[in-house]
C-alpha cells in the first residue's frame, strides 16, 4: 500500500514481444487492416498508436513499423495491441510458431505467410522443427518466388527459469487436452486452476500462476473473447501509467508524461475526470513535479489516452 493508500504491485521483470517488424507493403484505414512482411495485420478498438503515427491513416506504404499482438489463427490475422513507426534501417524481423516445415522447397509458414529459409545457416536450422515458437531476421528484398527470406533465428520463448509469480496475457494458440494449453508459445497448465469462461483456440486470456521448468502452472485463467477489431473509434478499455511530466500544453487540456522512457500523451478534459491527491492541481501542471498515476481510455484516433483518474502522488 502506498502513501495515498492505494495497493500496488512492483513488478521483477515485464516482457512485451514483438511480433513483426518490417515495412508496410498495404494499408486500408477504413477496413481497419495493414500488411507487414506479408502478414495481415487488424487494429482492433483498443489497438495503441505511438505518437509519431497517431492513428491508422497516418500510416502509409513503404513505411517501416513495429507491430505487436497475437496471431489469431482462425482470423488468419496478426491482432495488433501497439503500432510504432521505426528509423529507416533496422533489421527487418517476425516472431510466431513454424507449421508446414517443407524441407524440400525450403519453406515454413509462419502467422499464415510462407517464407523461404533457404539463406538459414546449417546450425540455424536445426531448431527449425513444426511447432517451435521462433524469431527470425528476415532479409530486405523478397526472392524470385515472391517470398521473404529468414535470416539469423533466435527462441522465441521468454526465460524458462522458475518464478513464483507470474502472469500472461494472449491468444490461446493450441489446446492439448481439457488442462493444457499453448499462450503466446507458452505451456499453460490449467489442472487446479480457477477457469472463469470457456478456453478455447483463438481466445484472448489472462493467466496468473507459478512459472515451473517452462510451464506456467496456473492458479487463476479469465478467458474473453479474441477481440478482431476492425478500425473502429477508441476503445473502452481502461489504461494505467505513472510518470513524470515532460511538457503540457494548457489551451488543448493535453500533458505528456514520461515513464521508463517511453512518453505518452494525456487528455484531461473530460467531464467525469477524478483528481486525487495533493502538492499540485490541473491548473498548477506546468510546474508540477510530483508523479503521476493516470487512468483512462484511448481516444477516438488512439493516439491520446484520455484521463478518466489523475492522482498526484507525494
Amino acid at each position: 500500500t502506498d502513501s495515498s493508500g492505494r495497493q500496488v504491485a512492483t513488478a521483477s521483470q515485464v516482457r512485451t514481444v514483438r511480433a513483426l517488424l518490417g515495412p508496410v507493403s498495404a494499408v486500408s484505414a477504413s477496413a481497419g487492416t495493414l500488411t507487414v512482411l506479408g502478414q495481415a495485420v487488424t487494429v482492433q478498438a483498443d489497438t495503441v498508436f505511438d505518437t509519431t503515427l497517431g492513428s491508422l491513416a497516418a500510416v502509409h506504404t513503404g513505411q517501416l513499423v513495429e507491430v505487436y499482438g497475437s496471431f489469431d489463427a482462425a482470423a488468419g490475422t496478426v491482432l495488433a495491441t501497439r503500432i510504432a513507426a521505426v528509423a529507416t534501417g533496422k533489421t527487418y524481423s517476425v516472431r510466431g510458431t513454424v507449421t508446414s516445415l517443407d524441407t524440400a522447397r525450403q519453406t515454413f509458414v509462419l502467422a499464415g505467410q510462407t517464407y523461404s529459409y533457404a539463406g538459414l545457416s546449417a546450425s540455424d536450422r536445426a531448431a527449425l522443427v513444426a511447432g517451435a515458437l521462433l524469431k527470425f531476421d528476415v532479409q530486405s528484398s523478397t526472392d524470385s518466388s515472391g517470398r521473404w527470406v529468414v535470416g539469423a533465428q533466435r527462441s522465441g520463448q521468454g526465460s524458462s527459469g522458475d518464478r513464483d509469480s507470474a502472469k500472461l496475457e494472449g491468444l490461446i494458440a493450441s489446446i492439448s487436452s481439457a488442462t493444457r494449453l499453448v499462450v503466446e508459445g507458452t505451456a499453460v497448465d490449467i489442472s487446479s486452476a480457477k477457469v472463469s469462461g470457456t478456453p478455447r483456440v483463438g481466445a484472448k486470456v489472462e493467466v496468473s500462476g507459478a512459472l515451473r521448468s517452462g510451464v506456467l502452472v496456473a492458479t487463476e485463467v479469465q478467458v474473453s473473447s479474441s477481440g478482431g477489431g476492425g478500425g473502429g473509434g477508441g476503445g473502452s478499455t481502461s489504461f494505467e501509467v505513472e510518470g513524470r511530466l515532460s511538457s503540457v500544453d494548457t489551451a488543448a487540456k493535453r500533458f505528456t508524461i514520461v515513464s521508463s522512457g517511453r512518453s505518452t500523451r494525456i487528455g484531461y478534459g473530460r467531464s467525469d475526470l477524478v483528481v486525487k491527491g495533493s502538492g499540485c492541481t490541473l491548473a498548477s501542471l506546468a510546474s508540477c513535479t510530483l508523479k503521476l498515476h493516470v487512468v483512462g481510455v484511448l481516444s477516438a484516433d488512439r493516439s491520446v489516452l484520455d484521463a478518466t483518474a489523475i492522482e498526484f502522488d507525494n
